[in-house]
C-alpha cells in the first residue's frame, strides 16, 4: 500500500501538478454536537458495564458450582475488571438522570448498584438468620437494601466485593476469604451461595435498567429526551463538577483522609480504592474532552488551557498515589499524597466553573 501512495505522488508531481497532505478540518463543537456525543458515550459505558457484569454473574455461578481458590481468583478478576469500567460511568450522575433519579415515576437503581460504606454485619445476619430473612431472591434484597439505616447494604458491587473477600484485615493486602466458605460442608455455604447467585443476577438487572435508557434509538428513551433538553449542557456540567469536587474529592476521599478510617473508603475489602480514583477521575476526562474544553477553548483559550493543565496535574497526583489507599491515609507520606489528589481535584472543579460560566452556563 505504501508502494502504490508513493508512485501516485511521484506520478503527480512529474505531470507538473502538487500533492498537499493536508488533514481534514476538525468539525466546530457546538452545544447540540457535545450533548449528542456525551449521550453516545454514556450508552457505551453503561454497555461495557453491563458486558462487564455479565461476565461477573457467570464467574459467581461458576465459583458456587465449584468453589475452588482457582475459580475464588477468577470472580475477583472479573469484578475488579468491571468496576474499572462501571467507575468510569460515575460522571454521568447527579441531576436526576436514570442512574439515579426518577424516571416514569421509578427511582433509578443506583443506591441498589453502587452504595457504600456497608456493614458487613447487615450481610453475615441476612445469610446466617433464615428464620428472619427466609428468601434471598432479587427482590428481598432490593428491599432490604439501606433498610434501617444507610450501611444496611446488602445488594451492588460492594456486597459482591464483601463476598468474595471478606473482612480486610491485613495492613498489607486485601481480605482472604477462603473458597471453603462456600464448600458443601459448611453450614452456610448454601446460603451464601444463593445469596452471590442473587447478587450477579440482579446487579445485571439494575445495570440493564440504565444502560436501556441511554439508547437513543430505542423509543421513550432517556436519550432522546436528553438531546433535545435546553437545559442538557447544564446537567453534564452539573453532574461533573459534582463528581469532581463533591463526590470524588470530599466523601470518597476527605473523609477516609480525615478519619483515617478504612471503613470509609470505598472498595474496602478488595484494596482497590485506588482502581476507583483513577476511573472515576477517567471519566471526568472523558466528558471534558469529548467537547466540552472545545466549547471553553472558543470562547477563552487561557480558561481551556487552566483546565487541561489542572487534568494534568490531577492524573499525576493520582499516578503517584501510594497503595493500597487504607495504607496511604496512615502514614505521612501517603495522606500527603492523597491530599494532593484533592487539592488538585478541588482546583479542576473550580476551574471547570470558570469554564461554564465563559460558554454561558450557570452552575447550581
Amino acid at each position: 500500500m505504501l508502494k502504490i501512495s508513493s508512485f501516485l505522488i511521484a506520478a503527480a508531481l512529474c505531470a507538473g501538478g502538487q500533492v498537499h497532505a493536508q488533514a481534514p478540518a476538525k468539525p466546530t463543537a457546538t452545544a447540540q454536537s457535545v450533548v449528542a456525543a456525551y449521550t453516545v458515550k454514556a450508552y457505551q459505558l453503561y454497555t461495557d458495564s453491563l458486558a462487564g457484569a455479565r461476565k461477573v454473574q457467570a464467574d459467581l455461578n461458576a465459583f458456587v458450582q465449584n468453589p475452588t481458590e482457582a475459580t475464588l481468583a477468577n470472580a475477583r478478576t472479573s469484578w475488579t475488571e468491571a468496576r474499572k469500567i462501571y467507575s468510569q460511568t460515575e460522571v454521568y450522575r447527579y441531576y436526576g438522570g436514570p442512574i439515579d433519579g426518577a424516571i416514569n415515576g421509578v427511582e433509578g437503581p443506583e443506591p441498589l448498584i453502587n452504595a457504600w460504606p456497608l456493614d458487613e454485619i447487615y450481610i453475615d445476619t441476612i445469610i446466617a438468620r433464615a428464620d428472619l430473612y427466609p428468601s434471598l431472591d432479587a427482590a428481598a434484597l432490593h428491599e432490604l437494601n439501606e433498610k434501617d439505616g444507610e450501611k444496611n447494604i446488602s445488594t451492588g458491587w460492594h456486597a459482591i466485593e464483601y463476598m468474595l473477600w471478606g473482612q480486610d484485615l491485613s495492613a498489607t493486602g486485601p481480605g482472604a476469604r477462603p473458597a471453603s466458605d462456600f464448600a458443601a460442608q459448611n453450614p452456610l455455604a448454601a446460603r451464601r451461595a444463593q445469596y452471590l447467585q442473587t447478587l450477579g443476577a440482579a446487579l445485571v438487572g439494575d445495570l440493564e435498567a440504565v444502560q436501556v435508557q441511554w439508547d437513543s434509538k430505542r423509543p421513550g428513551s432517556y436519550a432522546q429526551s436528553f438531546v433535545k433538553d435546553q437545559t442538557a449542557l447544564t446537567k453534564i456540567l452539573t453532574g461533573l463538577t459534582k463528581m469532581s469536587g463533591a463526590e470524588l474529592s470530599q466523601e470518597r476521599m476527605f473523609v477516609a483522609l480525615d478519619t483515617r478510617s478504612q471503613e470509609e473508603e470505598h472498595s474496602c475489602f478488595s484494596d482497590t480504592t485506588h482502581l476507583d480514583i483513577y476511573y472515576n477521575y477517567v471519566g471526568i476526562k472523558t466528558v471534558l474532552t469529548g467537547g466540552i474544553l472545545d466549547l471553553i477553548r472558543a470562547k477563552d483559550r487561557s480558561v481551556a488551557g487552566e483546565i487541561e493543565d489542572n487534568l494534568q496535574v490531577t492524573e499525576d497526583a493520582i499516578n503517584a498515589m501510594q497503595v493500597p489507599f487504607d495504607q496511604a491515609i496512615l502514614s505521612d507520606k501517603g495522606r500527603a499524597g492523597v491530599l494532593a489528589i484533592i487539592s488538585s481535584l478541588e482546583t479542576l472543579t473550580e476551574s471547570v466553573r470558570q469554564g461554564a460560566v465563559t460558554i454561558g452556563v450557570q452552575l447550581p
